[in-house]
C-alpha cells in the first residue's frame, strides 16, 4: 500500500468522558504496580503510621475514661513534634510509592 492510498479515517468507536481520558495512564500504572505483592504490602504498611497516630491521639483525648490503658500512655504528649514525626514518616512512604509508581 502506498502512502497516497492511506487516508485519514475518523474514530468510529464510542467516545468516553473527558475525565476518563485523563485517567488512562494512572489507571494502567497503578494496575501494574499493584500486581506486585511486595508493593501492595509496602503500600498497606504505609497506613500503619497514621492509624497508630489516630489511636494514640484518641487514647490521649480519652485517657480518663479508658482507665489503666490511659494511665500507661499518660506520659505521651501530643504536640507539634509528634505531628512532625508522623508527617515525616508518612511522607517517606509516599515518596517511595511515588518513585515506584511514577515511572
Amino acid at each position: 500500500m502506498t502512502i497516497r492510498e492511506r487516508r485519514y479515517t475518523p474514530w468510529s468507536g464510542p467516545l468516553v468522558g473527558a475525565w476518563t481520558r485523563r485517567l488512562v495512564i494512572p489507571r494502567y500504572a497503578l494496575r501494574g504496580a499493584f500486581r506486585s505483592r511486595s508493593f501492595t504490602s509496602f503500600y498497606t504498611l504505609g497506613f500503619v503510621l497514621p492509624l497508630l497516630g489516630l489511636v494514640l491521639i484518641y487514647i490521649d483525648a480519652r485517657a480518663s475514661q479508658l482507665g489503666q490503658v490511659g494511665q500507661i500512655l499518660r506520659g505521651f504528649e501530643i504536640d507539634r513534634t509528634t505531628f512532625r514525626y508522623f508527617l515525616e514518616g508518612q511522607s517517606r512512604f509516599a515518596f517511595v510509592v511515588g518513585l515506584l509508581v511514577g515511572p
